[in-house]
């Protein structure tokens, strides 16, 4: 999505468990736009859609259900490591990057 143009930054933020969101930040003396916000979470909603087969693919091989891979996933899940669990998460995708 680097290549997209937003109105504002986007950043995702960890809460642990299955609480990640993805936060527009401004500057502190910027005002909210709805229309800027709503444009950017469109162009977002587009991307993700048009990648959705990738998508799917990367998540299908990153959450394979064998007993050894959760293991190690939900290790670094509950250390709140979760840099280190989305690099391993593309290690062992076949779509690695």
């Amino acid at each position: 999505m680097n290549d997209l143009k937003f109105n504002y930054a986007w950043e995702v933020s960890f809460k642990g468990g299955s609480g990640s969101r993805l936060v527009a930040v401004k500057a502190d003396s910027e005002n909210w736009d709805m229309k800027k916000i709503y444009e950017d979470t469109l162009n977002i909603a587009y991307r993700l859609k048009e990648n959705a087969e990738e998508i799917k693919g990367r998540k299908h091989a990153a959450f394979k259900r064998n007993k050894q891979m959760k293991e190690i996933a939900e290790s670094y899940r509950k250390g709140g490591e979760f840099k280190k669990l989305i690099n391993w998460m593309e290690e062992v995708s076949v779509f690695g990057t």
